[in-house]
């Protein structure tokens, strides 16, 4: 299991947690960058840890070259999130994430800020 490093998606619901703002739409989007099968390439980050609490590898994740956390962040599908402090791609990531909100792409535009009502 890998855990996609610089960003913090939606969750889905679970057990013990309701669905989250825009978690359908994230997770198809995922879908979509790399469907099960697809190849990746992996990529670690020596600021950060190599796992994360839970066991899973945190990585940056490439299909074709293409980032898919630059990728999800810029279409306002996550923000970003580093377990350790800002990772080496925190540039790029943070530009990306700021342009999704101010042009209210993704969840930007559907859900609400935290701490406010719906």
């Amino acid at each position: 299991k890998v855990r996609m490093l610089g960003i913090n998606a939606p969750e889905l619901a679970d057990d013990n947690n309701p669905e989250q703002c825009w978690a359908q739409p994230a997770a198809s989007r995922l879908a979509q960058l790399a469907s099960p099968g697809t190849t990746v390439q992996l990529a670690t980050d020596s600021t950060q840890a190599d796992r994360d609490t839970y066991g899973r590898l945190l990585r940056y994740v490439q299909v074709d070259g293409q980032d898919l956390q630059l990728t999800l962040l810029a279409e306002g599908y996550a923000v970003p999130f580093w377990p350790r402090g800002h990772g080496s791609r925190s540039t790029s990531y943070l530009a990306a994430a700021r342009e999704a909100e101010h042009d209210h792409r993704g969840l930007w535009a559907a859900c609400p800020p935290e701490g406010t009502a719906r």
